[in-house]
């Protein structure tokens, strides 16, 4: 199986690694067990094999020697057959010898002179043995095979001594050694000076008796071999006969090669078979891993609508029902946590104190199941609470502005107050007042959350949930939505009364200016009221008014540039005087212009003497060129300067100011407009 297979078959690298594993631990005990094994073998065999070896060593020693004692008992028996007393010469040898053929040639001699008619003559170091009548064996040399000469002192039947001497045949007394030679092997007898090999062939064992080596090189074959020694020397006055018998390794090692196929087999068969199993048993366990590989995937993309079904009955099936638990709780967290933040932008987008507040109750009804809650929003005063109220409950859905609760003083909240987290009652005598309001829901549990707007006012909100106890989720949710409750009402209250200072300072302005003329007393408010019904009347936006009340009560800020007497004159101004008068719309809007909140209205303040028909000032624009609310602005300040007293001229009647607007219109003003304000007036006038 290639490494593709695998990558196929097993995808993931957890089972990869765990495989590779397996493989390891599968691979390295089994292949030490073959070493070991073949090792174990090898040196068991070597063993047996130089104990073989060497007692076929012993063995052919024995016979060896075996065969040397019945040849001198032969030797002996046939001298007593001898029956002269002189008798000298060679004796016939029997039909069958006693050793088998191993005689070649027996001499007999009666006396120590008859020696001399020997073919092979005794050293005087042989005669002295033979005189001490103990036998003496030797090697002739230069005769084929080396022949064996045996000396024998023998007693005739008159029981004198005489001596029996022999030829021996070493090709059959090594014949009666060879039956002791291991099949598949070579032999060597020698005395260090002479080889004789059991074998008919002749070959040369290079092998030193001293050496401890039991392995040699013959014929460029390895061979095992094993030596011993047969002792001559204290019986036949002889050098000792080394015994070596050489084994071809080879033959040593077919077992152990065909021991080496069949582990190898054996081991190669194995290590498949675990393979195998373990990567069927591996992609079987693991399967529930992918699955959970791909839950993890799925979550990390935002999905966790997961449906794990894993029925391995074993720790990954614990797993992915803990995983599916987790996913669902996350889930629920990221859609509770989203709506809360929507609940927060939605709370902190409201306009005002009661859009805050409704927008609040929508925000905790998306968060919690509650079934009823009120808020109170109190300001401290001479330790009582003056309150604004809103509730919830199941009879009206929708949020009421005010419903009924009795009065309490401070000191019976001040451990609702003192919490930074939340307060249960569990019976109507605590808290009573705030709880009195859904006495008919009959509820066993009321949570109550404190929250502070500023340091005079502060808001408690009171729940009824669906259940008896809220988790620790809903709780810290709820929280964290009346701490942004709060922190919106402080931010709201700030806003008014920033709303509210901007538009005292304007105000203060535009009066500021209107007292450097008595005849322009609350001309500018007056022009700001005209402009803010004439813009309601349009359907402007609150942003749209907000620009056109700021713009009204600026309008004429440029005339403080403007010297009072020209401004107070009773008589009609002259050429210069006009154009010190049409220079106070640019003024007003170069005052302005550092106020980066005022950017909105500089067009407003600077083309209200623009005139529809472009014979306006200060740039002569016309028609849609002009504002909307510099359009709106020069009706409403048309209007009051015609209708108010002037140095020089009495206030106008209403009707005359409307028909000199309606006359104008399309000329001077914008036609819509004029006749949106003339609508205003005709409203007011009817109410």
């Amino acid at each position: 199986m290639s490494y593709t297979q695998i990558f196929t078959t097993l995808p993931s690298k957890v089972s990869r690694r765990i495989l590779f594993t397996v493989a390891c631990c599968a691979v390295i005990p089994i292949i030490a067990l073959v070493f070991l094994t073949l090792y174990s073998t090898q040196q068991r065999l070597e063993t047996d094999t130089s104990k073989r070896l060497q007692s076929a060593c012993k063995n052919i020693g024995i016979a060896l020697y075996s065969e040397l004692s019945s040849i001198e008992t032969e030797m002996r028996q046939m001298a007593l057959m001898q029956n002269a007393e002189d008798y000298q010469g060679e004796i016939s040898r029997p039909p069958v010898s006693l050793s088998k053929k191993t005689l070649q040639r027996i001499w007999f001699f009666s006396s120590f002179k008859q020696l001399s008619n020997l073919p092979y003559q005794p050293t005087e170091e042989i005669l002295q043995r033979l005189n001490s009548q103990l036998p003496q064996l030797t090697i002739l040399p230069g005769t084929p095979q080396n022949t064996l000469l045996l000396w024998v002192p023998v007693q005739s039947k008159n029981g004198k001594w005489g001596i029996s001497f022999a030829e021996i045949n070493i090709g059959q007394l090594l014949h009666q050694a060879k039956l002791f030679l291991p099949e598949n092997t070579r032999a060597l007898l020698t005395d260090n000076f002479h080889q004789y090999h059991l074998f008919d062939s002749h070959y040369s064992i290079p092998v030193d008796i001293h050496s401890n080596s039991n392995e040699i090189d013959i014929d460029n074959e390895k061979y095992l071999i094993a030596h011993s020694e047969l002792p001559l020397k204290e019986t036949y006055n002889s050098l000792p006969w080394h015994i070596i018998v050489a084994e071809p390794k080879r033959i040593h090692y077919s077992a152990l090669f065909d021991l080496q196929v069949n582990t190898a087999l054996t081991a190669f068969v194995t290590l498949w078979i675990i393979l195998i199993a373990s990567m069927i048993w591996i992609r079987k366990t693991l399967l529930p891993l992918r699955e959970l590989k791909k839950a993890t995937t799925k979550i990390g993309s935002g999905d966790f609508n997961l449906d794990l079904q894993i029925s391995s009955h074993d720790e990954f099936s614990a797993l992915a029902d803990s995983f599916s638990s987790m996913a669902s709780k996350i889930q629920s967290q990221i859609s509770f946590q989203h709506n809360l933040g929507q609940a927060v932008r939605n709370v902190y987008g409201a306009a005002n104190e009661d859009q805050i507040v409704r927008n609040f109750f929508d925000g905790l009804h998306n968060l919690l199941e509650v079934c009823a809650a009120s808020l109170v929003i109190y300001t401290r005063g001479l330790n009582r609470f003056e309150t604004k109220r809103w509730k919830i409950d199941p009879n009206n859905p929708n949020v009421t502005r005010s419903f009924p609760l009795p009065d309490f003083n401070l000191n019976d909240y001040a451990q609702l107050i003192q919490s930074s987290k939340h307060f249960i009652c569990l019976d109507e005598n605590n808290l009573l007042p705030l709880i009195k309001p859904f006495n008919h829901l009959n509820a066993k549990s009321f949570w109550h959350f404190h929250t502070t707007i500023d340091s005079q006012h502060g808001a408690i909100l009171t729940l009824i949930p669906t259940n008896d106890d809220l988790d620790t989720e809903a709780l810290t949710g709820t929280r964290q939505l009346a701490d942004q409750l709060g922190i919106a009402l402080s931010r709201n209250s700030m806003l008014q009364e920033l709303e509210a200072l901007n538009m005292g300072v304007l105000t203060a302005l535009a009066r500021t200016v209107d007292a450097n003329s008595p005849w322009t007393h609350g001309h500018s408010e007056r022009v700001t009221e005209y402009a803010l019904n004439i813009a309601r009347t349009l359907g402007f936006s609150k942003e749209q008014c907000l620009d056109l009340q700021r713009a009204s009560l600026l309008h004429d800020l440029g005339k403080i540039a403007i010297a009072s007497e020209v401004l107070n004159k009773p008589a009609p101004l002259n050429s210069d005087e006009i154009r010190q008068m049409q220079e106070h719309p640019a003024e007003a809007d170069r005052i302005i212009e550092p106020i980066s909140a005022f950017s909105g209205i500089r067009p407003i303040v600077r083309q209200h003497h623009e005139r529809w028909d472009g014979s306006g000032y200060p740039h002569g624009l016309k028609g849609q060129d002009i504002c909307v609310g510099a359009r709106i602005l020069a009706v409403a300040d048309v209007y009051d300067a015609l209708y108010s007293n002037r140095p020089y001229r009495s206030g106008w009647p209403q009707e005359k100011v409307i028909s000199y607007l309606s006359q104008h219109a399309g000329k001077a003003f914008d036609p819509v407009i004029v006749d949106a304000f003339i609508k205003t007036l005709r409203q007011e006038a009817a109410a």
